[in-house]
């Protein structure tokens, strides 16, 4: 028709940014073409900057009873998200409009009780959240040198966007991509400490009434909340419940993946615990202020620093993201 050859219309290449973005978008779509129960229970798998203090609050009293902590309270929470996500598999303002827990709540409970959770979740998303920012934020800094005000605005930008999408589908690729890498990250550092395990520090105890030692509430106050922090993912039914029933109604694949969401977390800890505690001596664990990474990475050298500090920037990262939504949902 134009006298021109059939080649010639044909793109010479592809540009290696549209290369990415088409390999971004074959991942996304086969991540979300995951069944609804891998769905809840990925975004219940929780590995995140908690993971990283465990074993210090762990080393006060020792890992075994603190094992046990986590054996306690990863029960519990299996129990009360299994009853989260029955509650708002039942809730028509999730299923069928834009209601948060609020609203559930006040549904179930009444003016006063949805008040009162409102009140608490808004300030448990916003105070995360400042802890989300200031830890990025000058963890890269450090590995930068740019001033952490400047990613404080990338980051705000970044929340911005997540936000305005008016769609879960972007974030659902990067939260299964993130805590894919995030646990494989844990799993290979816990490994590298266990080339050096020694099992008097994992044996190692410090409980009241043993050995003449008094009762210390301060020290139970700090790996109880530690442990509790672990299993924070309860918000997320609310956040994604509504996404996950347009594909299974019957609200079996909340009932089921959350609460195996849960014991894998609780799986995943107990490992980290013995790994790190089983590696690093007791004291010095107690005396360190920071995470667990600063005496792996005195033992094991720089590698273990370089993935602890990509692992802290991913999971506060996936978190950041997360909490940003919940928020607005909150005030929405």
């Amino acid at each position: 028709l134009y006298d021109e050859p059939l080649e010639s219309i044909l793109a010479p290449e592809v540009s290696f940014t549209d290369r990415l973005r088409w390999g971004w978008t074959s991942l996304a779509k086969r991540l979300d073409a995951l069944p609804p129960a891998w769905m809840a229970f990925m975004f219940t798998l929780i590995i995140g900057g908690v993971t990283l203090a465990v074993p210090i609050a762990a080393a006060s009293i020792g890992a075994i009873p603190s094992i046990l902590l986590i054996i306690f309270f990863c029960i519990v929470s299996m129990v009360t998200i299994a009853a989260m996500a029955e509650s708002v598999t039942r809730s028509g303002g999730i299923r069928y409009g834009n209601a948060f827990l609020g609203r559930v709540v006040g549904n179930y409970l009444g003016q006063a009780s949805s008040v009162l959770i409102t009140v608490v979740l808004t300030a448990f998303s916003f105070g995360l959240l400042l802890i989300f920012y200031l830890g990025i934020s000058s963890t890269l800094e450090g590995s930068t040198g740019l001033p952490a005000e400047v990613w404080l605005i990338v980051l705000f930008g970044v929340g911005l966007y997540f936000l305005t999408r008016g769609s879960l589908n972007v974030t659902v690729a990067f939260s299964f991509l993130i805590t894919i890498i995030n646990t494989v990250l844990l799993f290979i550092i816990g490994l590298l400490a266990l080339s050096r395990f020694n099992t008097d520090y994992l044996t190692y105890t410090n409980l009241p009434f043993l050995n003449g030692e008094p009762f210390n509430p301060a020290i139970y106050a700090s790996i109880i909340g530690v442990i509790m922090g672990l299993f924070s993912a309860h918000m997320m039914v609310g956040v994604f419940g509504k996404m996950i029933l347009e594909r299974d109604p019957s609200g079996r694949a909340l009932v089921r993946g959350h609460p195996t969401g849960i014991l894998a977390v609780g799986l995943i800890n107990i490992f980290w615990v013995v790994a790190v505690n089983g590696s690093v001596p007791p004291a010095e664990l107690v005396a360190e202020s920071g995470t667990a990474l600063v005496p792996l990475t005195a033992q094991f050298g720089q590698l273990v620093g370089v993935l602890g500090a990509v692992f802290v920037v991913l999971s506060m990262g996936l978190g950041f993201i997360h909490f940003s939504i919940a928020l607005f949902n909150l005030a929405r």
